[in-house]
């Protein structure tokens, strides 16, 4: 149906004249639910859409639903073929529902349901014959300014809403509660500034579910397709999408008015970020910097579906304000709703292929990122799908200044001549098992913390260190709890390195400071649990030591597509994976940082990277999954005079993927 505009101008007026009179006076651009033959007319930019209003709620936060904005909304008026009743019978419960759902989401915009009907509410949803005089309209969304005129939602700041629907005279489309439902859902999304879905520029198209004319689009409520009963030609999804709560925490285009300051779906496009500049290494004491559970960083709320948010990591938890290069933290989910992955890269470079990582529904899981810093000091994470919580703690940043000398007792060792932070990759090697008494005798148990020594164990040098990276692995724990490594002689954090469930076996890299003893301290908050250090490389003075370059995230391997090694990994077997002169990585590059990523296993497995040309395979691990995980581990790995690695997988068959984020040389 073609767009109508008012020939006059009007205010909120009784509910009879509301749906009966002459009411095409009422409305300009019309967003629409209608009949399978008769498309909207609300214009439509086309995909990606960030469904940006001009117009906006303007009601200040708070109420009974905290920080959140609040509408207060009527009892619904119902008077469906002039009887009330009959009418209150069929849609008082859908209408109740329908405002409901909205707020059961965790970060919307919420409608306080007030016991009477009020005009002077924000929020009034109207049930009666036909609207417009047609019967092929189901339902429209009104928009109104302050003076209560109607309002051109693209165009104005909008005051009121009205949700308008006709009683069931349109072949069939509300024969369910849930169908009338999800048509007042649809309504109710056009007040809080959600467009039509799957439809093209001018709606003259309708596409099926999850598509539209740049292809495959997320499934929306504000689809037709989507929400029409499948003897209407729809897909009948009665409910809300990840997508439709992504769209209206990020509706609202005004400055004030930033929900958790992220763009959804996709982000935009741009380039790699130029290669870092040689980057010495500083080590922190672990301070959490982003908590969307608390708004630590500035961002409160679950990360949504198809967006990012960008972190300042530059002048936050001990790292300096300026001459950062990359950053180095420890990244969680947790309290997603729905299987996914996040991305973090930096601010002034476009959404890599590559993942940081993942996760399925209720995992808390940990993962060290190490990224490039953006111009502005901030990086940029992204989440693929669902909705999630997002912490940051920083361990340690790069920079072109050298770093402190280790910690040591006086008198202080001679200054290297070349300052400190230069990297030295190792083999991997084990120096803590809980489980053969190597480093710690037993189970870490309930609130305890075990100190274990570093400094002269695995390759690690007795004096020199500043700090060094560890393959941490927790396994045959008896309760949901997190491990905290951190140095010696620093108060316990408030941060984790670790999270997992009972008798799961999580690893997570873990790069920390020495204490002046040559020591780290590992806190377990809860059961008992055996814990394993794998020792990767070490950061000190100068020698034989190299700088770290910063890269923006490359896919270099995915055996899913033959990239680096064609096919899954077999039972006990090993890849040999070129690692330089590829994703931006050198010739003469003597260390990598890989996010390895195992996924579709058939077994229980662990895989093993580590430098080509080593006489035996070290008797270590970087993951460790089941059946069907998706897993991921940051990886510091020296390169194989050959300038490859290898890997190996100790059982069933997996997929493969390398995302290099830098390298030393």
């Amino acid at each position: 149906m073609k767009s109508l505009r008012p020939i006059a101008s009007v205010r909120r007026i009784p509910f009879g004249a509301v749906m009966r009179v002459a009411i095409a006076v009422l409305c300009g651009v019309l967003l629409v639910h209608a009949a399978a033959d008769a498309p909207g007319g609300e214009a439509h930019g086309g995909h990606p859409q960030k469904k940006l209003f001009t117009g906006r709620w303007y009601q200040q936060p708070g109420g009974n639903y905290g920080g959140w904005m609040t509408l207060t909304t009527s009892q619904p008026y119902m008077a469906c073929d002039g009887n009330a009743a009959a009418c209150a019978d069929k849609w008082y419960g859908p209408a109740m529902a329908a405002l409901s759902d909205w707020n059961s989401q965790p970060t919307t915009v919420r409608f306080d349901v007030r016991a009477d009907q009020n005009q002077a509410y924000d929020v009034q949803v109207y049930v009666g014959d036909v609207i417009l005089g047609n019967t092929r309209i189901g339902g429209l969304a009104q928009h109104l300014d302050a003076a209560g005129n109607w309002c051109d939602p693209n165009a104005c700041t909008y005051r009121y809403g009205n949700a308008l629907l006709a009683d069931d005279a349109h072949g069939g489309l509300y024969a369910t509660p849930d169908q009338r439902r999800t048509t007042i859902l649809h309504e109710l999304g056009h007040l809080l500034s959600l467009r039509h879905e799957s439809v093209n520029a001018d709606e003259s198209v309708r596409y099926a579910c999850g598509q539209d004319n740049t292809g495959a689009i997320p499934h929306s409520l504000m689809a037709y397709n989507c929400i029409d009963p499948p003897a209407a030609g729809g897909a009948g999804e009665y409910y809300i999408h990840d997508f439709d709560v992504c769209g209206v925490n990020h509706a609202y285009h005004d400055p004030n008015w930033e929900w958790e300051g992220c763009v959804c779906y996709p982000p935009p496009a741009g380039g790699a970020a130029a290669p870092g500049a040689p980057a010495f290494y500083h080590p922190a004491t672990p301070a959490r910097i982003l908590d969307t559970r608390t708004g630590t960083g500035g961002f409160i709320g679950r990360l949504g579906y198809g967006c990012q948010m960008s972190i300042q990591v530059t002048g936050v938890g001990g790292v300096p304000a300026a001459g950062v290069s990359a950053i180095v933290l420890n990244a969680t989910v947790t309290q997603p709703s729905r299987g996914s992955f996040l991305t973090v890269y930096p601010s002034d470079a476009g959404l890599p292929t590559a993942s940081n990582l993942n996760f399925v529904p209720g995992q808390t899981v940990p993962n060290l990122v190490t990224v490039k810093v953006g111009a502005d000091g901030r990086v940029k994470v992204y989440n693929a799908g669902g909705q999630t919580h997002v912490i940051f703690d920083v361990v340690g940043w790069y920079s072109g200044t050298p770093a402190d000398p280790p910690s040591a007792p006086t008198p202080t060792p001679t200054p290297e001549p070349g300052g400190y932070g230069f990297y030295r990759a190792l083999p991997p090697a084990r120096i803590m098992d809980t489980r053969t008494g190597l480093g710690w005798g037993g189970k870490l148990g309930h609130n305890s913390t075990a100190t274990v020594t570093v400094r002269g164990m695995g390759g690690v040098p007795a004096s020199g260190v500043t700090a060094v990276a560890l393959n941490t692995t927790v396994t045959e724990s008896t309760a949901g709890s997190y491990l905290t490594v951190y140095p010696s002689d620093a108060t316990q954090p408030v941060a984790s390195n670790l999270n997992f469930g009972p008798g799961q076996t999580v690893p997570n890299l873990v790069k920390v400071r020495l204490g002046a003893d040559g020591k780290v301290k590992v806190y377990n908050a809860v059961g008992q649990v055996h814990v394993i250090f794998d020792v990767v490389g070490w950061y000190g003075g100068a020698g034989d030591g190299s700088l770290f370059h910063s890269l923006s995230p490359a896919r270099i391997m995915d055996t899913r597509l033959g990239l680096g090694w064609g096919g899954k990994l077999g039972h006990n077997g090993t890849a040999t994976v070129p690692v330089v002169s590829v994703g931006g990585v050198p010739n003469g590059a003597k260390a990598v940082i890989v996010n390895v990523t195992a996924t579709e296993s058939t077994a229980n497995s662990f895989l093993t990277v580590y430098p080509a040309g080593l006489a035996s395979r070290p008797a270590a691990s970087n993951l460790n999954f089941g059946p069907g995980q998706t897993v991921a581990n940051l990886v510091m790995v020296k390169v194989g005079a050959d300038g490859k690695v290898k890997i190996y997988n100790a059982a069933g068959q997996v997929h493969v993927i390398f995302d290099v984020v830098g390298y030393f040389q």
